[in-house]
């Protein structure tokens, strides 16, 4: 059984410990970057998740359950966000009635469309993005774009080593980016 998605606790990352006392201010707000771990477990999504502040997810597989509104799985709007290692979506069996002009995605950066820098995406797995709307089942029938990472005004950033399957846009879309790099994906099926 799929668990629903629930508040996760939130601890300081091991991988950051804490700084020393009197140290600049840079290296304590990078303390604040919080681990969030999903213990292996499936979640069951029901809305959009939006990150607002400086975070690291790993280990969690996420069943988007979206309904039938035009809407992604995760906003990104902070700067300082790392989703991986260990983190896979899966949207097999889900349809919905078709946006207008508007694309899903698993995963997208700044959608205020102000600028955030240090977003990395490692070791994460979308499949099964897939929407469609009216020919559901048919292949290529009527799909909506969906894409895995649409990354957009972002400044040092990261995809890598993820895998992207059956999705009907594409694997990363990017927009307005500077010093991204894009390392070690396998990307089959995409329609784009």
């Amino acid at each position: 059984p799929l668990a629903r998605a629930q508040p996760c606790l939130a601890r300081p990352s091991a991988a950051r410990p804490d700084p020393a006392p009197g140290a600049p201010a840079a290296a304590a707000a990078v303390a604040d970057i919080r681990f969030i771990d999903g213990a292996a477990k499936t979640y069951r999504i029901t809305t959009t998740l939006t990150l607002t502040a400086p975070v690291e997810i790993a280990n969690a597989t996420f069943k988007p359950d979206l309904g039938l509104a035009p809407q992604d799985l995760f906003f990104i709007n902070s700067s300082n966000v790392t989703i991986g290692p260990k983190i896979i979506v899966d949207g097999l069996g889900l349809t919905f009635t078709p946006a207008t002009g508007y694309p899903r995605c698993a995963f997208q950066t700044c959608l205020d469309a102000v600028p955030r820098t240090n977003i990395h995406f490692k070791d994460v797995e979308v499949k099964n993005w897939q929407f469609s709307g009216t020919n559901t089942g048919t292949p290529l029938g009527n799909l909506v774009v969906s894409h895995a990472f649409r990354v957009q005004y972002v400044t040092g950033g990261s995809v890598q080593d993820c895998r992207v399957r059956d999705i009907s846009g594409c694997a990363v879309f990017m927009l307005e980016c500077k010093n991204l790099s894009i390392l070690r994906n396998d990307i089959y099926n995409a329609v784009w």
